[in-house]
Formats: structure tokens, sequence, C-alpha cells
């Protein structure tokens, strides 16, 4: 091959190509990717976060359910529930089974047939439902009294007929000396809204009258309001006012505004809006209900108010039939949770404003609540709602001024799913982009390894016809000019046996360098060269000992043989013939070109190396040359213009030598200066080992 150099430029040239091309590839494979991936990621952002409104708005729905009841029984109780006896018309079939009437002292002062008039006990006395800490109602003078500690002949009546228990009574006493001290007139009418006297007065002498009118009139009133809402009139919140503050209310980073989760907050905040208005008009809705029906069941209870002349009224004193109830509206005062009104009570001594409470129990309803929710929002938390509070509509009670604290973080961890797929499917990914990678460097490497064998065997091919017809073109001249001379007789008698010897000595060169191919080519087909024979050092070179003398005597020199003791006897198995040509090819090339030499003879001596047996081969001329140690074992190493200025040869006997010698499971290698056996010498000298096997 006359110019390999354009076929690599070829070869390069395409890597030119293929290298951008594959790098453009991966490059617009890895953005397509990483585009996918937060696509994805948003995607599943988003429904995380759609997930965890949905769950904080049944949370929402669950708690308010839970506190409802609560809430629509103490907006409609009765102001006069607050005391702790009242009068009321009980009917004739109406009889006394302790729930709490008893036949009046007083009697009736207008007669009624078929009843009586009788003093209730309020159902406040007796101990709080669940939720409740304490009912008490407190004046303009800070006088407090609640329905649960009766004064005078009240308490000796609820003791010695109602079962009320001193130890009740003392507890409640407790508790009223501790919200003497937390709770003032002034601070419970400043936390009232300034609509809670605004037409939700009822005329109770007048409500049997006008029942119709009432239930009509309590359709369209409110008759429970949370005053943390007031301030931010229509409610509403904006689309990341859940998702943007986590527990501590540190922020989240902020979103695209045209991105899916920007989408998805924005029809959350929207639907959150419209469940919270919905939540809030179902409680509305509930305590108004609530109301209508108590005071459609207390219209006979009302109306006998207006009837008596003298009752027990708050505090035992007199009362009239006109009261003028506010509305109950959730407070908190420091830490405490308290459901307020204003209660305005016209009597002859003018008006006497009233404010009534009930002291809910505020550590109960929390792990009430908590238990209520804890399968949807595990370990939630509670913020006060107060004046100074950000609302967050979709998160906030309607029930109550209470609004959740969502741990966002924590929480859409939780509702991750696929996670691990599709880290999974980018590493599967980026494993393949580096399997097509290092893919591209094996085939650019194995091209290039293919291209450089091709180009080197084409010029090993080249080299070796070359070599070959330059050792065939000599002999094949030397036959045919003797065999010419001999067939015209021009050759005398005397001289026709060294003719002969030089035709045979030619003949013998030709069969060396055959059979040198011929070998060359069965190892390069993996095929075997020999038969494994048993036999010592000694019978073994006694073999090939003649051959090898007789060419060294072709050139007038000598081998001298040495077999150390150690290895005289020792039996080992190889194959005799591939060892004897091995040997020949070594004692050949030191006849070729170990001259000039200092001595003229080849020293061969056969020892032991621990487990190898080492048969060392020198001669004692001008050595190998550094520069070409590098290449003598390659195969058809010697160019024609080597062949033509040195001896004859194909450059193939060390190449052979090494390969026969592997098959052999030993090795060929020229020694260094120290292994030499003349250490003196500048001759070659090389060492064949060959496993020693029994």
């Amino acid at each position: 091959m006359r110019r390999p150099w354009q076929i690599w430029i070829l070869f390069f040239f395409g890597l030119v190509i293929v290298i951008p091309g594959m790098g453009w590839l991966t490059i617009m494979t890895v953005r397509l990717d990483e585009s996918r991936e937060n696509d994805r990621r948003e995607t599943e952002l988003a429904r995380q976060e759609a997930e965890l409104q949905e769950r904080i708005s049944s949370a929402l729905y669950r708690m308010d359910l839970k506190i409802l009841p609560l809430i629509a029984r103490e907006a409609a109780r009765p102001s006069y529930s607050y005391d702790s006896f009242y009068q009321s018309f009980v009917p004739a079939e109406v009889t006394n089974n302790q729930g709490g009437r008893v036949p009046s002292q007083t009697g009736s002062s207008s007669g009624s047939p078929g009843g009586s008039y009788q003093k209730v006990a309020s159902p406040l006395m007796f101990p709080p439902p669940q939720f409740v800490k304490f009912y008490f109602q407190m004046d303009c003078e800070q006088d407090l009294r609640s329905p649960q500690i009766p004064r005078g002949s009240a308490r000796l009546l609820a003791e010695n007929q109602f079962g009320l228990s001193a130890q009740t009574v003392g507890l409640s006493e407790q508790l009223l000396l501790e919200a003497e001290n937390l709770f003032t007139y002034e601070t419970l009418l400043a936390d009232l809204s300034s609509e809670s006297l605004a037409d939700v007065s009822i005329d109770i002498a007048s409500a049997e009258q006008n029942k119709d009118a009432l239930s009509q009139n309590g359709a369209e009133q409110s008759y429970y309001k949370v005053p943390a809402f007031e301030k931010y009139g229509g409610v509403k919140s904006s689309s990341s006012d859940l998702l943007n503050k986590n527990a501590k209310g540190a922020e989240i980073p902020q979103i695209a505004q045209n991105s899916k989760r920007a989408v998805q907050q924005s029809r959350g905040a929207s639907r959150g809006n419209e469940e919270f208005n919905r939540r809030l008009q179902n409680t509305l809705n509930l305590t108004s209900q609530r109301w209508q029906e108590n005071s459609s069941a207390n219209v006979l209870e009302n109306n006998s108010l207006s009837q008596i002349q003298g009752g027990i009224g708050f505090a035992g004193e007199n009362v009239n039939a006109l009261d003028s109830v506010g509305v109950m509206q959730p407070v908190w005062v420091g830490e405490n949770l308290v459901l307020v009104r204003e209660v305005t009570r016209d009597g002859s001594g003018g008006d006497l404003p009233v404010i009534q409470v009930c002291w809910l129990d505020w550590p109960a309803i929390q792990n009430a609540l908590r238990a209520e929710v804890e399968d949807l929002l595990p370990n939630v938390q509670f913020e006060e709602l107060e004046q100074d509070t950000d609302l967050n509509v979709m998160t906030a009670l309607t029930t109550l001024p209470v609004q959740l604290v969502v741990d966002s973080s924590s929480l859409l961890s939780t509702l991750a799913i696929g996670s691990t797929a599709d880290q999974n499917s980018f590493a599967g990914l980026k494993l393949a982009l580096w399997v097509a990678w290092l893919g591209l460097a094996l085939a650019a490497v194995a091209s290039a390894t293919l291209l450089f064998g091709v180009i080197r065997l084409s010029e090993r091919r080249a080299t070796f016809v070359s070599a070959v017809t330059h050792e065939l073109r000599t002999p094949l001249t030397t036959f045919r000019m003797y065999a010419e001379m001999l067939a015209e007789k021009m050759v005398p008698p005397e001289k026709q046996q060294d003719y002969a010897n030089t035709l045979c000595l030619q003949a013998d060169r030709l069969s060396h360098l055959v059979e040198n191919v011929l070998q060359f080519a069965r190892l390069e087909r993996g095929a075997d060269s020999g038969c494994v024979e048993t036999l010592t050092a000694a019978e073994m070179l006694g073999r090939f000992e003649s051959r090898i003398k007789e060419r060294a005597a072709e050139v007038d020199w000598k081998i001298a043989l040495e077999i150390d003791e150690s290895v005289a006897d020792l039996r080992f198995a190889t194959q005799p013939a591939t060892v004897e040509q091995i040997i020949f090819n070594l004692v050949d090339n030191a006849c070729k070109y170990a001259r000039p030499s200092s001595q003229p003879r080849i020293d061969l001596k056969i020892s032991r190396h621990g487990k190898t047996l080492a048969i060392y081969v020198q001669d004692f001329g001008p050595g190998v040359p550094v520069k070409y140690r590098k290449r003598m074992f390659q195969p058809f190493c010697k160019s024609d213009q080597d062949a033509a200025n040195t001896a004859p040869g194909v450059g193939l006997g060390l190449a052979l030598c090494r390969r026969m010698a592997a098959s052999l499971g030993g090795k060929l290698k020229i020694a260094d200066r120290k292994n030499k056996l003349d250490r003196h010498s500048a001759g070659a000298c090389f060492v064949l080992e060959l496993p020693i096997q029994n």
C-alpha cells in the first residue's frame, strides 16, 4: 500500500463528522429529557398540591362539622338560660320527672286552666357539655355571675331538689375566680363586632303572635359571626396563599405565572374561596335554623314570662319580657377561646347591658380536631386568628377563629409518587448515552485498529512478497544456471560434485524457507504442530545435535554444548520437533547474522530455572541493535531493501520461533547483558524457556 496516509485522512474526516453529530444528538437528547423531566416534575408537584388542597379541604369540612353542633347550640341558647332559674308555664299533663321543673311558689296571677307556672332550672346550671369549660355573664360593673353557681335561696333549691353537689359548685367557683382575673367587661365589649346588636332583638312577649314573621326574619338574620373575617370583606385568597408558606412561615420559591403549578394554584385558590364561603354559609344557616327551632319551641315559655308579675331573672331579680340579644361571636382573650354576645334587658331601672360568655375548652377541642383528621393531616397545628393575623381562607375554619398551620414541604414529600421510577428512567437515559459514546469510542478504536491491521497486513504482505521473491530468486537462479551447465556438460567431471553439493545446499535453503512459512501458517490457523513426547534433556538434544552442527560447519563454526547435571536426566513432556525447529532457526540466524564474530562458535547450554527448562543460544557476533529489538519478533519485519543488503532470509524466523515457543507454553526472549552466558561478549543471546511437565 503506497499511500496509507490517504486512508487515515479519510478515517479522521469521518470521525470529525460523526463525533460532532453524536455530540449534537446527545445535547438535544439531554435537553429534551430535562424538559420532559421538568414538565413531569411540575405536573407531579401540581398533582401533589391539588391532593394536598383536597386533603386540607376535607379536613376543614370534618373539623367544621365536628364543632358546628356546639356553635349552633350555643348561638341558639335563649338569654334567660344564663340564669340559674326562670319561670315557665307548664301544661297540666307534664309531671315532675326530675327534668328540671318544680311547682311554682308564686302560682298564677291571671289563672290559666290546664296548667301552672313553675320555676325551671337552667340546663347551664349542671356540668357543662363537651368542649365547654364554663358559662358566665358579666355586667358593666364587672360583676360576674354564672348559672353554674346559684346564689341565696336558688342555691338551696338547686342542691335540695336538683341534686347540684357542693363539689361541683366549688369547682365552678374556682373557674369563676379565674374568669374574674382573665376577662374584663371592656375587653370583651371591644372584641365584639360593632354590628352585633343590629336587627337581632327578639320581642319575647309578642313571639306567639308573630311566629311567621319570626321565621321569615330569622332566615335573613345572622346569629353567629367570626369577627376575624370582617376585615377581609369578601374573604378571598390569592393563588399561592396555601403553598407559598410552610409550617414555619418560610417563603417557598415563586413559580412562573404561566406554569402548570401556577394554573393549578389559581384554580385551587378559586375552589378554596368557594369552599370557604360554602362552609361559612352552612355555619350561618345551621345557627339560624337552630335559633328558629329553639324560638318556636320556647314560644310558650317565653310568652309565659310576659304574664309574670315577679320572677327570678338575672341573679334572681325581676326580668321583663323584652330582651335585645346580640350575635354570638368567638373571640380570643389571650390563649382562651370564648363565645361572647351582648344582651340588653329593658327594666324599670333602664337599660342593663350584659355580656354572656361561653368559655370553651380549647385544648380539648384541639385534641378532638387532630383526632378527627389524623388520617389526612397528621400532627396538624392551629393558629389563632386575631386582628393582626393574615387570614388564609384555604386553611381557615368557619366555625372558630382558627386556621391550620400546614407543613407543605413535609406533606408534599409524603404525597410524592413515581420519583424513584423517574430517577431510574433518567439514570437509564444517562447510561444509554454513556453506552452510546462508549460504543462510538470502541467502534472508532476498533475501526482504527482494523484499519491499522489492514495497512500493516498489506505492508507485511508486500514486504513478504518482496523478501520471498528475493529469497527465491537466488536459489532458483543457481538451480537454473547449474542445471544448464550440467546438462550441457560444461562442468569438468572433477567439479561436478561441488556443483551437486551447491544444488543440495540451495535445495535445503528453499526447503527450510518453505517449512518456516508453512509452520507459521499452521500457527496462524491454530493448528497443532506436533505430538507431545516425554524425554530427557539429553535425549532431546541428541535429536538435533548433528543437524545444528552441520549448519554451523557450513560457516566453519563449532557448537559448544553444555547440559547441567540437574537436568541431564530430567524427564519432561514437550514437542521435540517444535523445539528442534526453534533451536535450528536460532542457530541458523546466528550463522547468517553473527558475522564477523570474535569467536567462531555458538554456545548452547541447557539449565533449570525453577519450574522452567532454559536453553541458551549465544553467538559472539556484533549483537542486535537496540532499535531493532522492538520489531525483531514481528513477522516479515525485513524489507526488500534489508533482504538485498543483508544475509538471506525473509524476517520470519524469530517471529515463528516466539509463536512456536508460546504454543509449547513457554517463551522466547533475548537476554540482557547480566543474563548472558558470556557477559563480556557483545553477541546476541537468546533464551528459550519451556515448562517442565512430568
